[in-house]
């Protein structure tokens, strides 16, 4: 029954859409401006649901295309804190916001073994379950 309601919702948008631009037949292209229109509102009401540190550190690893190192993503994080006069964390905070964040689908974590006894490196990237601009349109009201 969701599949359902979600289709008429989204025929119901299109038409609205539609409407504004002063036509009558609704054509594919309002279907998926509609489409889009109800992801973001989606990952909206998700990230009210985030603490502050949390959106940050999304609006740090989506705003980057590639895959980045812990410490990257630290020296990011830290340095749009410190641009919006919020403290700072540490790395073993980070690495338990990076983990919940995983956890919730926002962020894949690769792990990477260095040989018996020398590590493991890790990097940590967007999840492709999520659309990179949709969600840095829902993150823009609330990470300054």
């Amino acid at each position: 029954m969701g599949d359902a309601r979600y289709a008429l919702d989204l025929l119901s948008t299109a038409a609205d859409l539609c409407e504004e631009e002063g036509r009558t037949t609704v054509i594919e292209e309002d279907v998926r401006r509609a489409q889009r229109l109800a992801e973001v509102s989606l990952l909206r009401r998700e990230v009210v649901r985030l603490s502050p540190h949390q959106k940050v550190l999304l609006e740090s690893v989506y705003s980057k295309e590639e895959k980045q190192s812990p410490t990257e993503v630290y020296r990011e994080f830290n340095n749009i804190m410190r641009l919006s006069g919020r403290e700072q964390v540490s790395h073993k905070t980070l690495s338990a916001l990076i983990a919940e964040l995983e956890l919730y689908g926002y962020v894949e974590v690769e792990r990477k073994g260095r040989g018996r006894g020398r590590g493991v490196d890790f990097y940590i990237y967007p999840t492709d379950s999520v659309e990179r601009k949709a969600l840095l349109d829902a993150l823009k009201d609330f990470v300054v």
